[in-house]
C-alpha cells in the first residue's frame, strides 16, 4: 500500500534524497541498511519517506508502511503488524510467549519474512512516527537493523526528536538503531527552497519582501511555510493573517507532554517576546515547581533553548511557537502580565526605556497604568 499522496511539492532535500537513493542501490545489491529520519514536527520527515518510497517503487521495489499509533491503545508490535500484513507475512509475529527464547524466535521469524520478501523483489520498509512506538517494536527494529546483511531491504524510520528526548527508553533504543545505519537530521528549508515552494503554491512570482517575511515567520519549517502560503493565496496579503492551524496542532502535541507548571511558564514567557530572562520570569509566573526544572522540561520538548553567551536567558525555538502561546492568553491576563513586566523592568538597573514603555503600553488595559 502506498502512502497517502502528499500535498506539498518536494523541494530543498536534494542531499537527503541522494543519500536515500544510494541506500536503495545498496539494498538492491543485498546490502541492506537502516536510515532514521528525525526532526521537528512539520519538517518533512514523512514527506521525505514518501519521496523515497516513490523512487523505490519506480525501481521495482516492494514498499510497505507501518505507522505507530500516537493516540495510545495499539497492541505491541503494531507498526510491524501493519507492514508485514502488506507483505503477506503477518504470520511471522504469531509466535506466542513472553520468554526471551520466544521473543528471539519471533524476531528471527520477522527477519526471515523480510528475507523472503526481498527474494521476490528488493524491499523498502517504512516505519513512521517511531517516537510513539512501543518498546517491543523498537527492540525488534534494533534486531532487524543488526541482521540486514544479505537482505535486499532498506528500513526507513521517522521520529520527532523532541518527543524522543522526553522518552529516555525510546531515545536510547533509537540511538542504538541509528548507530547500525545512519541518522538523517532534517534542517529547515533554505530561502531558495521556500521561494520554490511559494511559486508552486501561489502560481506567480513572489516578491523579495514577501519571501523574506515568510522565511522569517516560519523559519523554514515546510509545513508552516505551506500553511502560511495558502493563507496568503486566499487572503492576498500577509497583514493580519491568523496563526496557521498546523502550528496550533504541533503546539498542542508538545504542550500535552508537559506538566501544568511548564505550560503556564511558557504562556507567561510569551509576553517577553522571542527571548526572556529567567530572573524576571521567576517573578512573573505563578507556578511553584523550580523554574530551572521547568525550563529543562520545556527545552527537552523542543520549545525553548538557552541563548548562547547570555546566562539565564532563553528563547523560544520557533517564533510561531511564541506567537501561538501569546495568542492563547486571555486579553485581561495578557495585559496584566505586560503591566507587571513593565514594573519589574522599570525597577531593574539599566533597563531600556523603550522596552519599559512597550510593556507599559500593552498593559494599560489591565487598569494598572
Amino acid at each position: 500500500m502506498a502512502a497517502e499522496g502528499p500535498s506539498r511539492a518536494f523541494v530543498g532535500r536534494q542531499a537527503e534524497i541522494a543519500d536515500l537513493s544510494d541506500a536503495l542501490g545498496e539494498a538492491a545489491e543485498a546490502c541492506g541498511g537502516v536510515r532514521l529520519v528525525v526532526g521537528e514536527p512539520g519538517i518533512g520527515k514523512t514527506r521525505l519517506a514518501d519521496e523515497a518510497a516513490r523512487i523505490a517503487s519506480a525501481r521495482g521495489f516492494l514498499v510497505a508502511w507501518g505507522r505507530c499509533w500516537e493516540a495510545g491503545g495499539a497492541p505491541p508490535l503494531w507498526p510491524w503488524s501493519e507492514a508485514l500484513r502488506e507483505l503477506g507475512e503477518e504470520a511471522a509475529l504469531s509466535a506466542g510467549g513472553d520468554s526471551d527464547a520466544a521473543r528471539f524466535r519471533r524476531f528471527e521469524a520477522v527477519r526471515a519474512a523480510l528475507l523472503r520478501a526481498g527474494g521476490r523483489a528488493p524491499l523498502v520498509l517504512v516505519l513512521d512516527d517511531l517516537h510513539a512506538a512501543d518498546a517491543a517494536s523498537l527492540e525488534l527494529l534494533l534486531f532487524v537493523a543488526r541482521s540486514l546483511r544479505g537482505v535486499r531491504a532498506l528500513v526507513l524510520g521517522t521520529a520527532r526528536d523532541a518527543e524522543v528526548r522526553l522518552a529516555p527508553r525510546v531515545g536510547a533504543l533509537l540511538e542504538r538503531v541509528a548507530r547500525e545505519g545512519r541518522r538523517v537530521q532534517l534542517p529547515p528549508l533554505r530561502a531558495e527552497a521556500v521561494a520554490e515552494l511559494a511559486r508552486g503554491v501561489l502560481r506567480r512570482p513572489v516578491s523579495a519582501q514577501v519571501l523574506e517575511r515568510v522565511v522569517r515567520a516560519t523559519e523554514g519549517n515546510p509545513l508552516f511555510v505551506d500553511e502560511l502560503l495558502r493563507l496568503l493565496a486566499d487572503r492576498g496579503t500577509l497583514e493580519g493573517l491568523p496563526m496557521p492551524a498546523s502550528v496550533e496542532v504541533v503546539l498542542d502535541g508538545r504542550l500535552a507532554l508537559l506538566p501544568a507548571d511548564a505550560r503556564e511558564a511558557l504562556e507567561t514567557a510569551s509576553v517577553f517576546g522571542r527571548e526572556f530572562e529567567e530572573r524576571l520570569l521567576e517573578r512573573l509566573r505563578a507556578g511553584a515547581d523550580p523554574l530551572p526544572e521547568v525550563l529543562a522540561a520545556c527545552a527537552a520538548a523542543g520549545l525553548v533553548a538557552p541563548v548562547a553567551g547570555r546566562a539565564r536567558r532563553h528563547a523560544f525555538t520557533h517564533i510561531l511557537v511564541r506567537e501561538a502561546l501569546y495568542q492563547r492568553l486571555a486579553p485581561a491576563r495578557r495585559a496584566a502580565l505586560h503591566h507587571r513586566l513593565s514594573e519589574l523592568l522599570e525597577a531593574a538597573p539599566g533597563a531600556p526605556g523603550a522596552e519599559v514603555a512597550h510593556h507599559a503600553l500593552l498593559g494599560i488595559a489591565s487598569g494598572g497604568g
